[in-house]
């Protein structure tokens, strides 16, 4: 048994003007998705969005061309944001002697910087929040000298070459910090880096060659390793031994340093995969902040886009959501239980949150946050802003100068596929005339009908 609920007012779809109000889709947010399957969701969301009458879809390669020049901006925005505004906030702390509180913010901070590592690629920010982590901890009330050469290894590890101002930083920070980088260069790392094909590498934000690549001038510690090929990406996170926090690098008698220890060697293979946008928080709430940002990023440097289209899957739920980038409001999402892959559910479902658009291009009712999917779980998303040359490919999506100029008409499919969407139809048909039936009032509306051995709640809040 299949169970509706509809609450809230609930309007009628009013006729909008025709400049139709144009909805970007960015592909779907599952990680069961390959590029088959994204591709089929994408073309059968344009088909349904523009079967409406009342939007225009564009699909992947339109959002390529409506941020193109301006996806490292989206990037950093939309993924360093959050990390960015930590790194600030730690270093205002530890400016106001309040160390501890400093610690623990520039820590998230860190945490933030590495899940976005594969797709920002750079190290600036990590440097810095490590600098103060370690400055931190020398200046608290009980200092901490292991904490700090800790910290300091982090930073000197992924740029080895960046000084410290001793105008900005006291005289234990500088000392501490020489300290640790001479023990390191004692001990020197050969990274050896293996792709499973032709790929660039880039090794902490820097590029170093393709792959197979052999790299003798590294530093032991944590390293990230980036590799992108022909619509491909990989990504590694490397940790390699560290001497210890109390080794001595010995002089000799004349004050000379003698020549370093005999190179350690560590070997790295990067699988190459699908391109991401780097990892997905752990938690919901954190996820969401995740989608949150960076579809907000997005929304705010798409030239002529009127509405993000959010798609994605959490839990067994799959959600669809809308953002308006002009009032920068999300709107309430619609929620259908599913098992599987997403796009045919996806597809069939996405009527249902076009009814949340109002006559004057607002929302019904709105969210305050995006729904909870996983960053890491879109790679026509992470293509149009890693790699934006093959986001047509991976999307199977129309360009800009293929557009149809009458509504797409369905295509005849085989009897499995009519059978799947037969069910699929039956419920969005269902739940339509609930909305109907509701346009005039107010209060709780429910629906039942069978639908065989897959059942479940469809919840539309509007």
């Amino acid at each position: 048994m299949l169970r509706f609920c509809i609450f809230g007012t609930l309007l009628a779809p009013p006729a909008l003007a025709a400049d139709e109000p144009r909805i970007a889709i960015v592909g779907v947010h599952q990680p069961e998705l390959g590029d088959d399957a994204q591709a089929r969701a994408v073309q059968g969301l344009v088909q349904a969005i523009e079967a409406a009458g009342r939007f225009d879809a564009l699909s992947p390669t339109e959002v390529a061309e409506a941020i193109r020049g301006r996806e490292g901006v989206i990037i950093e925005e939309g993924l360093l944001g959050s990390a960015r505004e930590r790194l600030t906030t730690g270093k205002g702390l530890y400016n106001q002697a309040a160390t501890v509180d400093a610690i623990a913010t520039l820590e998230a901070a860190v945490g933030d910087y590495r899940l976005a590592m594969p797709a920002a690629n750079t190290v600036a920010g990590l440097w810095e929040a490590w600098l103060y982590i370690g400055s931190s901890q020398l200046q608290r009330d009980d200092p901490d000298q292991d904490a700090a050469a800790r910290a300091f290894r982090h930073a000197l590890a992924i740029a080895p070459g960046r000084p410290v101002s001793g105008a900005l930083f006291p005289p234990a920070v500088t000392r501490t910090f020489i300290e640790q980088s001479e023990i390191l260069k004692a001990h020197p790392l050969i990274l050896q880096v293996t792709a499973d094909g032709p790929a660039e590498i880039w090794v902490d934000g820097v590029k170093r060659g393709r792959a197979p690549l052999t790299l003798t001038d590294m530093l032991p510690g944590e390293h990230f390793v980036v590799a992108r090929g022909a619509g491909t990406q990989g990504y590694a996170h490397v940790e390699t031994p560290l001497p210890a926090l109390n080794a001595v690098v010995p002089l000799r008698s004349d004050g000379i340093v003698p020549p370093p220890n005999p190179p350690t060697t560590e070997s790295v293979h990067v699988s190459m995969r699908a391109p991401t946008l780097g990892k997905s928080a752990a938690t919901p709430v954190a996820r969401s902040r995740q989608i949150s940002a960076l579809y907000t990023a997005l929304g705010n440097r798409a030239e002529g886009v009127d509405y993000l289209l959010l798609v994605g899957v959490d839990d067994s739920q799959l959600q669809l959501q809308l953002l308006n980038p002009d009032s920068h409001a999300f709107s309430r999402p619609v929620q259908v239980p599913f098992s599987g892959t997403a796009e045919d559910e996806a597809v069939h479902t996405v009527p249902l949150l076009l009814k949340g658009i109002d006559k004057s291009g607002g929302f019904i009712a709105s969210s305050p946050s995006a729904v909870s999917v996983g960053l890491a779980d879109n790679s026509v998303l992470a293509s149009l802003l890693t790699d934006p040359g093959t986001a047509a490919a991976l999307a199977g999506a129309r360009g800009p100068n293929t557009r149809s100029p009458s509504r797409p008409e369905p295509q005849p499919e085989g009897p499995e596929k009519e059978a799947k969407k037969g069910k699929a139809g039956a419920i969005v048909g269902t739940t339509l005339a609930v909305l109907a039936a509701g346009a005039a009032g107010t209060g709780i509306y429910l629906a039942t009908q069978s639908s065989g051995p897959r059942g479940g709640t469809i919840i539309v809040q509007f």
